[in-house]
């Protein structure tokens, strides 16, 4: 191993430009960590090994320098060259300009042929079952009766699957000419991000002798980062649940990502390794604080996920996803019902997270086996912790709620108090063949009014409800069968004092 002494160069160490390739990107949430690798043969005494055309975003004081070879070479350091460039792109531009036009007129005459191939087809197949019937008196009297029936003849011989040939030759087409304009926008876009200067970085060498060496240069670049992407796809044949994790990987850090090993780190580059400082804190008087409302979650040690294979990221800012981990999770599925607001049971599974990293909060697909349910999130998620993931609407559960009849009560006998009665039944049916866990979500109203009361009841009963009138029963249903949830309750009020009602 060669080991690194960072001070200047010295002046008289002869440049040896080398052709370095990136080998390895360690993404971070605003970063990345960029290594190329080269192997060269050097002479004997001192060499720079010259890596040129370095991004601009890169951070000099993140050089660092390693490698091992034959020639019994020491790193004697690193140096940081911005090179000034002189190219004028003006030409480049104006040329990609003129050739994206080319494949705009391109794409503008195969839309047209594809729109009279498809009406030719239409034509066509309007035609040749009742051909000879379609020779009407009022096509020979028409106008245009000769162009007519030149267009029926011609049609009638026209051999459909030429036209559907011509026809996807003609998508083809288009296709093809779209892809060279999205290659020529991402040149155009990379162009007009400023100056064509670049960075140089020399790494110098002292060898005992000629031979040959492999040197690793790895440098933190700014215009780059990652975010969790999860896929939830629940297996009704085991009821089991399998999270993928795909991390979503965009950068603009001037150079391509070309089949380099990627990884993806949970890590903050940004901040700082030390521990945070406490500072006194001096007693006054309140000014609107509440316990709880400035909570700092605790992170753990940073998790590195790398990718199975080799990945390419370009980098125009095209958004690129990047498989990392699949694993199975313990689970416990609930049929969730709030009747009130949609009649369906909603799949629910209670997911424990037996890894032993944090899930990381990201956006997240549901799926019911290979079916797409929807869009959703997942949050920050301990080891050993639970999260709720909902996998839509479950048809085989029927939910039906129906209106009790209202009443009114007489305000005499109340000593002059008025009330009004409600009363919700909610059926449910499980037909999904085998035993579920059900979850009936329900509601009251609640006062903060001293004058108003409510008073409820509900089959089968319930605890003590809760302050904010929200409450739930839970049940095992057996497949097959059916269950009723009542809820009855009565609002009163003062005679003329009537309140908003929940309705």
């Amino acid at each position: 191993m060669i080991t690194a002494l960072l001070f200047e160069l010295a002046s008289y160490a002869d440049d040896l430009n080398v052709d370095s390739k990136i080998t390895e990107v360690i993404v971070y949430v605003d970063r990345a960590r960029v290594t190329r690798q080269v192997s060269v043969d050097v002479p004997a005494g001192r060499t720079d090994l010259v890596f040129a055309n370095l991004p601009l975003q890169m951070l000099d004081n993140s050089l660092s320098a390693e490698g091992e070879g034959t020639a019994g070479a020491t790193l004697t350091g690193t140096d940081f060259r911005t090179v000034r460039g002189v190219e004028d792109l003006d030409d480049k531009i104006a040329a990609l300009k003129v050739e994206r036009r080319k494949h705009d007129d391109a794409i503008r005459v195969a839309n047209d042929n594809i729109a009279r191939l498809r009406s030719d087809i239409t034509f066509v197949s309007s035609l040749r079952p009742t051909a000879p019937g379609r020779l009407t008196e009022k096509l020979f009297l028409a106008d245009d009766a000769a162009a007519q029936l030149g267009a029926v003849s011609k049609s009638i011989g026209t051999d459909l699957t030429a036209l559907y040939r011509e026809l996807r030759a003609s998508e083809a087409d288009v296709q093809t000419h779209q892809r060279e304009n999205e290659r020529i926008d991402r040149e155009l876009y990379t162009l007009g991000q400023g100056t064509p200067d670049s960075n140089n970085v020399a790494v110098g060498l002292d060898a005992k002798q000629s031979g040959r060496v492999t040197v690793r240069l790895s440098y933190i670049v700014m215009g780059a980062q990652w975010t969790p992407h999860w896929d939830a796809r629940f297996r009704p044949a085991d009821g089991k649940v399998r999270l993928d994790l795909s991390g979503e990987v965009v950068q603009t850090t001037g150079e391509a990502w070309d089949d380099v090993k990627l990884v993806l780190s949970t890590a903050r580059a940004s901040e700082t390794t030390a521990p945070p400082e406490l500072e006194p804190f001096y007693l006054s008087e309140s000014y609107g604080y509440r316990p709880g409302q400035n909570v700092v979650a605790e992170k753990a040690t940073a998790i590195e996920f790398p990718s199975p294979g080799k990945e390419d990221v370009p980098t125009d800012g095209t958004r690129r996803r990047v498989f990392v981990t699949t694993f199975d999770t313990q689970s416990k599925l609930v049929h969730q019902v709030v009747a009130r607001r949609v009649e369906a049971a909603y799949l629910t599974a209670r997911l424990t997270n037996t890894q032993d990293f944090a899930l990381l909060p990201g956006s997240l697909s549901s799926y019911m086996g290979t079916a797409y349910v929807g869009e959703g999130s997942l949050p920050l998620t301990a080891p050993q912790s639970d999260v709720d993931v909902s996998f839509g609407i479950d048809d085989r559960v029927r939910v039906k709620r129906t209106r009790l009849e209202q009443v009114s009560s007489d305000a005499k006998a109340l000593q002059s108090r008025e009330h009004q009665r409600y009363g919700w039944k909610t059926a449910i049916t499980n037909r999904t063949g085998k035993p579920i866990t059900l979850k009936v979500v329900e509601q009251v109203p609640v006062t903060r009014e001293a004058s108003f009361t409510v008073e409820s009841t509900t089959t089968p009963t319930v605890g003590t409800i809760p302050t904010d009138g929200v409450f739930s029963w839970t049940m095992e249903l057996a497949d097959g069968k059916s269950q009723d949830f009542v809820l009855e309750y009565d609002v009163s009020w003062p005679e003329g004092d009537r309140p908003v009602l929940m309705e």
